[in-house]
């Protein structure tokens, strides 16, 4: 498997996911308040994490392509470290809810704001169901995140 093409952004898309999980967990354990708003996303992560396993082997199988030029496999290698730095951080640190928003918010953002999801081209109608489920899901995940953040403020600035 080449591991700049399509099946090694994948797997490394995949890499990914898993880590933001291992995150969402440590922020769960770290902010018991709200452990189930991030073990709920956590479970979604992971999940993602199997959908872009999956994905992998069907571009083994030649049922989708990818467009080099969209989405660079050094700007995916760059985040997944920075995910690894904040899980390291927030383990020894803590983190409270309001930053940990923000760096949540941030990791979702990216995907999207990166068009990570437009730089495959699947000519399997699954392998298109797949990333439009991927990418509808990361914006879910940005709404409740948003929501969430928005909650913060409201309650911080009741009287």
């Amino acid at each position: 498997m080449d591991a700049d093409g399509a099946g090694g952004l994948m797997h490394l898309f995949a890499e990914h996911e898993e880590a933001i999980a291992r995150l969402y967990t440590v922020y769960a354990a770290k902010l018991p308040d709200h452990a189930g708003f991030w073990s709920a996303l956590a479970v979604d992560e992971r999940n993602h994490a199997a959908l872009a396993r999956e994905l992998a082997r069907r571009v083994a199988a030649e049922d989708a392509s990818f467009e080099r030029g969209r989405f660079r496999i050094e700007a995916a290698k760059a985040s997944l470290s920075f995910v690894e730095e904040q899980i390291a951080q927030a383990e020894t640190r803590g983190i409270s809810m309001q930053a940990a928003l923000g760096i949540a918010l941030d990791l979702e953002h990216g995907l999207i704001d990166r068009r990570f999801f437009e730089a495959f081209d699947g000519d399997s109608q699954d392998v298109v169901h797949v990333l439009d489920a991927l990418k509808r899901e990361t914006a879910e995940h940005r709404g409740v995140l948003e929501e969430a953040r928005e909650g913060l403020r409201t309650a911080r600035q009741a009287p």
